[in-house]
């Protein structure tokens, strides 16, 4: 028995070669994501193949892929006035024909090793530091004062909601966690510039529900919620909308727990400084809140009287948030760093990146005897133990001669033929996408 894997090839002049890790990865309306491992370095990298594949007739051009160009146009700004953003890396991108008239649109991003933010506000009992709270804020606010500030024109990400929001904890000199992670934008798949925003009001004349200027209301909860829906003259208004409800209620679940902690400790007469000073951080958080949420509604009346504007500056919260960061991790006897919380997350991180990097250390692959039994078609659950389910292409069949983790996988390419799509996918209906 052979152990095979999947290899995909870069068409650039780097000639980068990737070997399957986890075919399902994440899976959007637009496109599929894969996990791949560098050939050659070893680092796990991102692939996104478009979920339906691009159709050209008479010699037509393909249009350029807009997630990319938004990428490129942000990366021109200079950044000089403001810090550089912390937005998504593409590491290449291309539209490779799969048949004649029809092209596969594929591109690699840099792995972010934390997940999304959604994981993180939406775990059940995950009590989130004070600390993280601010700094999402204030690195989020500053990528997003990066796009509407620093170039030509404001460029709106359209779609910034926790999913879309990448949690990443960088290697230290000691190979310890860093205090803190850091938060990446991604997934500029809906991206558009204010130009854009506009013309694509005038064009159709009237209110636009599916994207559009955020109207502020009250849900059953008593958060602020967003309608959407434009107006003639209005332009497009604060991505902040996108993420600060679920914001709010992160800090609030945090809240409660320090709260039950600080009745316990209460109850057994050991409640003192240590324990009221987290009431003094959640009540700069609060001002946080209440700061982007004001900003939010001046963004708003001055997206309706100004449809020229820019979005309103976020250098106040920025800073507010800053300073409530440095508060909470400052050496002395309210440090957060000591505290159950923060000690509590930081643990469950530490594991959570163990078993990860345990379960990526892995490439996919089958055993069989012959190549014609690799190749044929896996189900979701196959008996070698590992979720490939529809392996969109293109990629290649090898055999996998190494796997050393200190070294350069080696392989060998056992069948030319580059594999696409299975037969559902590669039929002649008009899903595809036509240009």
């Amino acid at each position: 028995m052979a152990r095979y894997g999947f290899l995909f090839k870069t068409n650039d002049t780097a000639n980068r070669k990737y070997l399957l890790v986890r075919n399902s990865f994440g899976e959007g309306m637009q496109s599929k994501v894969q996990l791949v491992r560098d050939v050659e370095t070893r680092e796990l990298v991102i692939r996104k193949v478009a979920a339906t594949r691009i159709r050209v007739k008479n010699g037509q051009a393909i249009q350029p892929d807009r997630e990319i160009e938004m990428v490129k146009f942000l990366k021109s700004f200079p950044t000089t006035s403001y810090p550089a953003p912390r937005l998504a890396e593409c590491i290449s991108n291309a539209d490779i024909e799969t048949a004649p008239g029809r092209y596969s649109r594929v591109s690699y991003w840099k792995y972010y090793n934390g997940g999304t933010v959604q994981d993180e506000f939406h775990h059940r009992h995950r009590y989130l530091p004070y600390s993280l709270l601010a700094r999402f804020m204030w690195q989020v606010c500053e990528s997003l004062q990066f796009m509407y500030q620093a170039g030509p024109e404001a460029v709106y990400h359209c779609d910034l909601h926790t999913q879309n929001i990448w949690v990443h904890w960088p290697e230290t000199a000691t190979g310890d966690l860093p205090d803190l992670p850091d938060f990446i934008i991604g997934d500029f798949g809906d991206c558009a510039t204010a130009s854009q925003i506009q013309a694509r009001i005038n064009h159709n004349k009237r209110p636009m529900p599916s994207t559009g200027t955020r109207k502020l209301e009250y849900n059953t909860y008593g958060r602020l919620a967003a309608s959407f829906g434009h107006e003639l003259g209005e332009r497009e208004t604060s991505d902040i909308c996108g993420f600060l409800p679920d914001f709010e209620c992160a800090a609030m679940l945090t809240h409660r727990r320090w709260r039950d902690l600080y009745d316990k400790r209460r109850e057994r007469k050991m409640a003192g400084k240590l324990n009221e000073e987290p009431y003094s951080h959640f009540t700069l958080l609060e001002d946080v809140i209440d700061k982007a949420r004001d900003l939010w509604v001046d963004d708003i009346n001055l997206a309706a009287q100004d449809g020229d504007s820019r979005p309103v500056d976020f250098s106040e919260v920025i800073q507010m948030a800053k300073d409530l960061e440095t508060k909470c991790l400052t050496d002395g006897p309210f440090d957060e760093r000591q505290s159950p919380i923060f000690l509590s997350y930081r643990e469950r991180t530490r594991g959570g990146l163990q078993k990860q990097r345990s379960d990526n250390a892995k490439t996919a692959m089958v055993n069989a005897a012959t190549v014609e039994q690799a190749l044929r078609p896996h189900g979701t659950n196959n008996p070698d133990g590992i979720s490939m389910g529809v392996i969109l292409g293109p990629w290649y069949l090898v055999e996998i001669v190494s796997t050393d983790p200190q070294a350069q996988i080696e392989f060998k390419v056992v069948d030319d033929t580059p594999h696409h799509r299975p037969s559902e996918y590669d039929d002649t209906s008009d899903s595809d996408e036509m240009f």
